[in-house]
């Protein structure tokens, strides 16, 4: 973080920590506001605005010395994972929404108020990220996914298992009460039209209580989004009425290397017959292996714990998870207004987004105190870093002080991306080991 005149010139550097607890999506306190007065007050009196590292033109600008303006006529917005990206009062909402779904609750995907008439005339396409609430379709794939191919053991499963995990996790979830997933679940692309000609058959099967109209999920892996529909691992395209959301980027472009878990809901639209009303679509690892990621940077991280694992099978069994949900205790109302919010920001601080990238376990040790916390640290940014330096030793707390490995793509930055990757493997590789030893002794 810098401060400088408002067309850039004349920067200095200013403490990034004290701006990041102040005014970042886990700050907003007025013990942290007043200690990063000093900082405030003196750019304001020169007319100076702070400039973040996160995007080129992304700006934070003082107002009365005291706060900030994050969005302004001449400011673009900081990148989704940038602390500024989001004022702590929203950052309640959106911590909210990462939790896990309450067990046994229906999702409710299609209310009886829900719009009939989507049509083309709605398309858009939006982006998704942990600086937006998650969607509900979106809560729905991650209860799936957590209780499937988010938690996989070495060797690997094949295509076919994972698909049978997911089924099975689909019995245990309702789309209505009484109405379990798997009822009105379509879960191949290739017998999509097949599933929406018995839609209207298959749904009268089943009590949809007052408030739920009948509808179904499509889930299944997709190459990407083109024209605004679905196009399928066997070149078919799935138009989509509603809007698409897609995890982690604008788009979801269709090329080799790029593979997509989707969750489509499927119901009636006014002008007739049966459509996919709206998508939500999650990058994996492969087209072999489900596990839901959030970049390429984690793929190549999940590459390297999983050629370690099968290295190291035969002396030690190895399970890796890739959390989707906040692992935080911190109580949040389901009817907190966004003044109380404001409120509670200002004594005790937002509440932090708790999702490790990844936690390698070793059932050898049943009580959990050798897991590992992976964490990919894909950005360089100052005050992304000084973020994480509050997250990571949070998610370490929450699970029980376990240790933590970070796959550092930028830093030591006199080093070469391949040497940052073999520190990773090493420090890794050493830790695995020191479990293996434990095991012997």
């Amino acid at each position: 973080m810098q401060s400088a005149n408002r067309d850039g010139s004349e920067r200095e550097a200013v403490d990034s920590g004290k701006l990041v607890a102040a005014f970042g999506r886990n700050g907003g306190t007025a013990a942290s506001r007043a200690a990063a007065k000093s900082i405030v007050e003196a750019a304001h009196a020169r007319k100076r605005w702070f400039f973040c590292e996160c995007r080129d033109g992304a700006t934070l600008t003082p107002v009365n010395g005291t706060h900030v303006m994050r969005k302004t006529q001449y400011s673009k917005p900081h990148h989704e994972d940038c602390p500024f990206a989001v004022e702590p009062k929203e950052q309640f909402f959106i911590v909210r929404s990462l939790r896990p779904h309450p067990p046994g609750s229906p999702f409710s995907l299609l209310r009886n108020n829900s719009s009939t008439g989507e049509t083309e005339q709605n398309e858009r396409v939006q982006k998704d990220t942990y600086s937006t609430r998650r969607p509900r379709l979106a809560r729905l794939l991650v209860a799936i996914a957590e209780a499937s191919v988010q938690r996989q053991t070495f060797p690997l499963k094949k295509l076919g298992p994972q698909f049978a995990d997911i089924k099975d996790q689909a019995r245990a979830l309702l789309l209505a009460p009484k109405v379990p997933v798997i009822k009105m679940l379509c879960s191949d692309t290739s017998r999509y039209e097949k599933f929406i000609g018995d839609f209207s058959t298959q749904s009268k099967r089943h009590k949809w209580t007052a408030g739920n109209r009948p509808h179904g999920i499509l889930l299944d892996t997709i190459k990407g989004v083109e024209d605004h529909a679905l196009v399928c691992t066997d070149d078919t395209r799935i138009p989509v009425f509603g809007s698409i959301s897609i995890f982690g980027r604008a788009t979801a472009p269709v090329k080799p290397w790029s593979t997509y878990l989707v969750a489509g809901l499927i119901g009636e639209v006014s002008s007739g017959g049966v459509h996919v009303l709206r998508a939500y679509i999650h990058p994996c690892v492969s087209e072999k292996n489900l596990m839901l990621v959030d970049s390429n940077y984690e793929r190549e991280t999940f590459r390297y714990i999983a050629e370690l694992a099968a290295e190291y099978r035969e002396q030690i069994d190895i399970i890796v998870r890739k959390p989707l949900s906040d692992i935080g205790t911190r109580s949040i109302s389901e009817n907190l207004t966004e003044e109380e919010a404001e409120v509670q920001a200002n004594t005790v601080g937002a509440p932090k987004i708790l999702i490790p990238d990844f936690i390698i376990g070793f059932p050898q040790f049943p009580d959990r105190s050798r897991d590992i916390i992976v964490e990919t640290l894909g950005f360089s940014w100052r005050a992304y870093r000084d973020d994480k330096a509050v997250t990571i030793p949070a998610m370490q707390a929450a699970l029980g002080q376990i240790d933590v490995i970070a796959h550092d793509f930028h830093f030591p930055d006199d080093k070469t991306l391949l040497q940052r990757h073999d520190t990773f493997k090493a420090s890794l590789r050493s830790a695995i080991e020191k479990r293996i030893g434990l095991l012997r002794h």
